[in-house]
C-alpha cells in the first residue's frame, strides 16, 4: 500500500512540473537523406568530376538553403571546397581531382547523416591489346591499340603516339623495329602491331608495350603461352 502511494505521489509531483520527455523530439527539418551525383563517370586523370549532394528532409523534400555540407576524398582524390552550405535547391557541390589512375571514395556529410560515391579516374593514355597471349612456339602478332584522351575527358586527334616493346618488334615496310610512332584519329585512338616469330622468345615471358604520348604513358603485357 505504501508503495503505491509513493508511485502516486510521484506522478502526480512529474504532472504538475510538465511531465518528462522521454523521448527527443525528432527534427522534420533536419537532413535524413542525401543523393549523390558526378557529371563523369570516368573522369580523366589531370582533368576533374563535379560532385553535387542534393540534401533532403525526411518527408523527402528538399532542406533548402544554409545546410552546411562537408566533402572529403580517399589518398590521392582531392575536394574543393571541402565544405559548403547548401543553395535554395537543396544541393551542394565541389570539384573532384585526382593525383592518378584509379577509384576515389568521396564521403559527403551533414550534421545528422552521410553518403559515399566512387569515380575511377583514367589515365590519359591507356592500352590494350588484342591478343594477350601468344604462342612461343608457332609465334604470333597482336593489335596493341593506344587511347588518348585530354583532360576533359574527349579524344584527342592528331596526337603522335610512340610506341616501345620489351620483346618482339612492330613491322614496319621494310624493317622490324622495336620502337615506332604512330597518330592518333578521331576517336583518340593509335595501333600498331606486335610480332613475335616463333620460338624468338621464351614460353612464360611478358612483353610490355608502352605508349607514350607527351608526358603522359601507359601500358599493357602479352604473355608468351606454349
Amino acid at each position: 500500500m505504501g508503495s503505491r502511494f509513493v508511485l502516486l505521489a510521484l506522478v502526480v509531483i512529474l504532472a504538475g512540473c510538465g511531465g518528462v520527455d522521454w523521448f527527443p523530439a525528432i527534427d522534420p527539418n533536419a537532413p535524413a537523406s542525401i543523393e549523390l551525383t558526378s557529371d563523369k563517370t570516368s573522369p580523366v586523370v589531370g582533368g576533374s568530376a563535379k560532385i553535387t549532394a542534393t540534401v533532403k528532409k525526411s518527408d523527402g523534400t528538399i532542406v533548402g538553403s544554409g545546410v552546411l555540407v562537408s566533402f572529403s576524398a580517399t589518398a590521392g582524390g582531392n575536394v574543393d571546397p571541402s565544405s559548403i552550405a547548401t543553395s535554395t535547391d537543396g544541393t551542394a557541390s565541389t570539384t573532384l581531382t585526382a593525383t592518378g589512375p584509379g577509384p576515389i571514395t568521396v564521403t559527403v556529410s551533414t550534421v545528422s547523416v552521410n553518403k559515399t560515391i566512387s569515380v575511377t579516374f583514367v589515365g590519359p593514355v591507356t592500352v590494350a591489346a588484342s591478343s594477350p597471349n601468344i604462342s612461343a612456339v608457332s609465334g604470333g602478332s597482336s593489335n596493341i591499340t593506344a587511347t588518348v584522351l585530354n583532360t576533359d575527358g574527349t579524344p584527342s586527334k592528331g596526337a603522335t603516339v610512340t610506341f616501345t616493346t620489351s620483346a618482339g618488334s612492330f613491322s614496319g615496310n621494310t624493317t622490324t623495329i622495336t620502337t615506332t610512332t604512330a597518330t592518333t584519329d578521331d576517336t583518340g585512338k593509335a595501333g600498331v602491331t606486335l610480332t613475335v616469330n616463333p620460338g624468338a622468345v621464351a614460353q612464360g615471358t611478358s612483353i610490355k608495350i608502352t605508349a607514350t604520348q607527351g608526358s603522359n604513358s601507359g601500358s599493357t603485357t602479352v604473355t608468351m603461352s606454349p
